[in-house]
C-alpha cells in the first residue's frame, strides 16, 4: 500500500486518497508536499540530510487508512506522517501513531471529535473543526430568513459532527432541523431525493463529497424539485457543477468553508506551486504544504529526527515563538539553527498555523456560491463567532 515516492535520509509518509471518494484531491495534495520537500532539500534539508517522501494510498476507507498508517509508524526512518485526509479515516489512524510514537499531521481533517482524541499530542491538524463551520453555517441561514432545514449528512464522523454542530446552533437560534443519513457506498440518490421532495423543507443542508452531493443534488433536480441547498467544504471542488450538469441548481443556494488563505505567504506559496507544477493548488493544497513543513520544522529543531516524542514536543511547543518564517524560508530556518535558535514561529502558507493544546488551528470562515457561469466563488467572509470580517482581515470579495 506504500512506496517511496520521493528518496531521501529522513521521511516523511503522506496518507491520501489516490482511489475512492476523495481522490479528486490527492493529486494537488502530493504535489503540494512534494514542493515542501523539494524546497527543503534543495536548501540543505534535515540535518544536512535530504527528506524524502513515502506515499500510500488510504482509499478513503477507515480499515485502510488504519493499516497504511500502522505500515508508516511502525517504519523506524519514517519521523512523520501528513495524512489522512478525511475524519473518520484520521480517527482510525490515531491508535496507529500514538503506539508508536510517531506525529501525524491531517491537512484536512474537520470532525470536532479530533479535538477531544485522546492522542497524547501525536495527533495534529492544519484544518479547521467543523464545531465553527457548522455553528456559522447556522447563524447565516438563520441571518438569510431560513427557519426549517433538513439535514442530509454522510453517515461518518464527517458527517455526524457537521449535522450535529449546525442542528444544535441552529435550535439555539430558533430555527427547526431534522436530518437523514446516508452511507455513502449503498445509498441511492434517487432515494435521498424522493425523501427530501417529500418533506419539503425551507433548505437543504447537504453535507457530503463531491460525487456523492452532485449525484443527490442532480437527483433531485431530476424530480424537477427547486432546492436551496446548503452546502459544505467537502463537496466544494471545481468538478461539483459538470458532475450537476450546470449552475441552475444552485440558485439562492451557498456554503461555508474554512477560508481560502490570502495575503503573502499564501502568494509565495502559490507562485511556486504553479512554477513548479503549471497549474493552481487544490482544495488544502495550503495545508498540506504547511503540514509538511511543519513536521520537517520539528524534526530539524529535534536533536534526533528519529525520537518520535522530541518531535512531537517540538511541534507542540517550538513552532510558535521566536523568529517568524515563511514558505520557501528553509534556507532561514537553517541560519536560525546555526544561530542557536531553539524556537521558529512559522507563518503557513494556509494561515498561522500556531496549534493549541489540542492540537488544532483556527481559521476564517469562506462563505462560497456558484455563479451563472457555474464557478464556484466566494461571496463573504466569518469569523469563528460568526461575525462579518472586518476591512483589513480578508481581501475584497
Amino acid at each position: 500500500m506504500c512506496s517511496v515516492l520521493t528518496p531521501g535520509y529522513y521521511y516523511i509518509g503522506v496518507a491520501f486518497p489516490y482511489t475512492g471518494a476523495l481522490a479528486a484531491f490527492a493529486k494537488s495534495l502530493e504535489q503540494s508536499a512534494a514542493l515542501a520537500v523539494d524546497e527543503i532539500n534543495r536548501s540543505g534539508g534535515v540535518h544536512g540530510h535530504p527528506v524524502g517522501l513515502v506515499r500510500c494510498d488510504t482509499r478513503d476507507e477507515v480499515v485502510t487508512s488504519g493499516d497504511v498508517i500502522r505500515e508508516l509508524a511502525h517504519i523506524p526512518v519514517v519521523d512523520g506522517i501528513v495524512g489522512p485526509c478525511a475524519s473518520a479515516d484520521t480517527l482510525s489512524a490515531a491508535p496507529e501513531v500514538i503506539a508508536a510514537k510517531k506525529v501525524m499531521v491531517s491537512p484536512s481533517a474537520t470532525s470536532p471529535k479530533l479535538t477531544l482524541l485522546q492522542d497524547k499530542g501525536f495527533v495534529f491538524r492544519t484544518a479547521m473543526s467543523d464545531d465553527f463551520q457548522g455553528a456559522v453555517m447556522a447563524i447565516v441561514a438563520y441571518e438569510k430568513g431560513i427557519r426549517d432545514v433538513m439535514i442530509v449528512f454522510r453517515n461518518d464522523d464527517y458527517g455526524q459532527g457537521l449535522s450535529a454542530t449546525f442542528s444544535k446552533k441552529f435550535k439555539e437560534l430558533g430555527g427547526h432541523s431534522d436530518s437523514m443519513a446516508y452511507n455513502d457506498v449503498t445509498f441511492n440518490a434517487g432515494t435521498v431525493a424522493n425523501a427530501i421532495q417529500k418533506r419539503s423543507p425551507g433548505a437543504v443542508l447537504l453535507i457530503s463529497f463531491v460525487n456523492d452531493g452532485a449525484s443527490i443534488i442532480k437527483a433531485a433536480t431530476n424530480l424537477g424539485l427547486h432546492v436551496r441547498w446548503l452546502l459544505t467544504d467537502g463537496i466544494k471542488d471545481p468538478s461539483l457543477v459538470d458532475k450537476v450538469g450546470g449552475p441552475a441548481p444552485f440558485k439562492d443556494s451557498f456554503g461555508t468553508a474554512p477560508f481560502l488563505p490570502y495575503g503573502k505567504e499564501h502568494d509565495l506559496f502559490v507562485h511556486a506551486y504553479k512554477t513548479q507544477w503549471g497549474e493552481e493548488p487544490g482544495s488544502f493544497g495550503a495545508n498540506t504544504y504547511d503540514a509538511t513543513y511543519l513536521v520537517a520544522l520539528a524534526m530539524e529543531l529535534a536533536k534526533d529526527p528519529d525520537d518520535g516524542t522530541e518531535v512531537r514536543n517540538r511541534m507542540a511547543s517550538n513552532t510558535m515563538s521566536g523568529p517568524r518564517v515563511g514558505p520557501g524560508g528553509w534556507s532561514q530556518v537553517l541560519k536560525y539553527v546555526s544561530d542557536g535558535k531553539t524556537a521558529i514561529n512559522y507563518d503557513g502558507a494556509s494561515g498561522p498555523v500556531d496549534f493549541d493544546k489540542h492540537g488544532d488551528v483556527m481559521s476564517d470562515i469562506e462563505l462560497w456560491g456558484v455563479d451563472a457561469q457555474g464557478h464556484i466563488v466566494a461571496t463573504g467572509c466569518r469569523k469563528p463567532d460568526g461575525t462579518v470580517c472586518t476591512n483589513g482581515e480578508t481581501p475584497n470579495l
